[in-house]
């Protein structure tokens, strides 16, 4: 088996893992970048090193076929923070056309700028002692100091590799729409558990909460909960004791990875590496007739361009309130997810057992020997009730509403739910029906067919 991985692991590294050339190469285009965005802040700055380039470029960490340029600018303690947005954006219009600057938010705002299809990233932040963090971007400069203290490009092989496999199986990347591993966080593993076999084998074992601190910061496990709260996996930041660097990470991503890791030292496969991993085919018509058997309400809604990092959490709102909503009014939610193509539409799915339930709903209520029984009775006054054959007080209710669509109608109309105007200009409610899936939403049939199906490929690989 070691032997199948350790074959695996070869021909992926071809693939993945930039040589030493590639290195040198983007890391001088890198410094190129670097320079000029120095001149256009050297009245603020005053010295070259205030501006750097972190990341994974400045320690050859990045996928071959897949990276960003990340510098960084540390700007004075005294500049305020919208005051640098300004300078910022203006200033990059100056070497940079302006249709390829875009504004970006994750903690912090950010500028994006892709040119000969590679991403740049000027991140602002604060020049400041070590720990006296103003912004979350101040970190930066430490956490790339930190890792090349450790000679993490020692390990750089088994980090790329590690990132290929995550972002494989959909788990890379700390931005809210994947809620998975940062590159950060991703090296800091890789480094703990001294390679990528390692890192597999022990992720095989780990139950929640894993708790992980690199420098030992902690002495007792109990000052980490109430530092972090519980969460199922706690890496403490080796330059900030009181930062969760996993804290982006979700439960089902956590539990992706687990499951992944699993079946992978069962049955090794290139699959799970992101340049090998095989575009699952589509069979419409059987996805056709699966959707003409289910109960998928969608909500469709129309926009203009998107910030992602704002605009999905925006859009995961309204999606979670609507869930709750439809559980309060007696629908049963099986399953829901968005998308966006942050261009002109987003889509909400929800699957429900029934679009239109029972007019009446049976409630429980207390036994007459325990306290409630008066307050149970007055509370349905006017409504059929009984007392059954195991002694408790029960009430029939008519439901308010009985069809989804019309209850999702209805809390919109009435504002239960608040849907912020700058979120959508039109919205569709209706019930996904076979035809759609080819005239009104072909555009999103992947999506859609990751959706019913889930996009664990993996569990036919067990």
């Amino acid at each position: 088996m070691t032997t199948k991985i350790d074959n695996i692991l070869t021909t992926v590294e071809k693939y993945v893992v930039p040589d030493e050339e590639d290195v040198k190469k983007l890391l001088s285009y890198a410094e190129d970048f670097k320079r000029k965005i120095y001149m256009l802040f050297n009245d603020i700055l005053r010295e070259e090193s205030n501006v750097f380039i972190g990341g994974s470029i400045s320690r050859g960490t990045f996928l071959k076929d897949e990276f960003d340029i990340d510098i960084f600018i540390r700007f004075p303690k005294d500049l305020e923070i919208n005051l640098i947005k300004e300078i910022l954006f203006e200033r990059l219009k100056k070497i940079f056309p302006k249709e390829k600057i875009r504004k970006r938010y994750a903690e912090h705002p950010y500028a994006e700028v892709i040119l000969n299809n590679i991403r740049l990233n000027v991140v602002p932040s604060y020049k400041t002692r070590y720990p006296e963090w103003i912004s979350p971007a101040d970190r930066s400069y430490y956490h790339d100091q930190y890792l090349k203290e450790k000679n993490i490009m020692r390990l750089r092989r088994d980090i790329v590799i590690t990132k290929s496999f995550l972002k494989g199986i959909g788990v890379y990347g700390a931005e809210v729409y994947v809620g998975g591993f940062s590159g950060y966080l991703t090296e800091l593993l890789v480094y703990y558990y001294n390679g990528f076999k390692n890192f597999i084998k022990n992720v095989s074992k780990w139950k929640p909460p894993v708790i992980i601190d690199i420098e030992s910061q902690y002495t007792d496990k109990n000052d980490i909960f109430r530092m972090f709260g519980y969460h199922h996996l706690i890496v403490v930041d080796p330059v900030d004791k009181g930062r969760n660097v996993a804290a982006a990470v979700s439960k089902r991503k956590f539990s992706m990875l687990i499951s992944a890791v699993n079946t992978f030292l069962i049955n090794p496969s290139r699959e799970f590496f992101h340049v090998f991993r095989i575009k699952p085919e589509i069979n419409l018509q059987a996805l056709q007739s699966l959707v003409s058997e289910m109960n998928i309400l969608v909500l469709e809604l129309k926009h203009g361009i998107k910030i992602e990092d704002i605009h999905y959490p925006q859009l995961m709102s309204v999606c979670r309130k609507i869930v709750k909503q439809l559980e309060t009014n007696g629908f049963n939610v099986i399953k829901y997810d968005v998308y966006s193509d942050y261009i002109k539409k987003s889509l909400i799915l929800i699957l429900l057992d029934n679009i239109e339930i029972p007019n009446y709903q049976r409630s429980v209520g207390p036994y007459p020997f325990f306290k409630g029984e008066k307050n149970f009775l007055v509370k349905n006054k006017g409504t059929i009730t009984w007392i059954d054959r195991d002694g408790r007080w029960y009430a029939l209710r008519r439901r308010r509403y009985i069809n989804a669509i019309q209850l999702v109608k209805e809390i919109f109309r009435t504002k239960v739910i608040k849907i912020p105007e700058r979120l959508y200009t039109h919205i569709d409610i209706y019930i996904l029906d076979r035809s759609m899936l080819t005239i009104k939403l072909g555009k999103y049939l992947e999506w859609i067919n990751s959706f019913i199906y889930g996009e664990e490929f993996w569990k036919r690989l067990i």
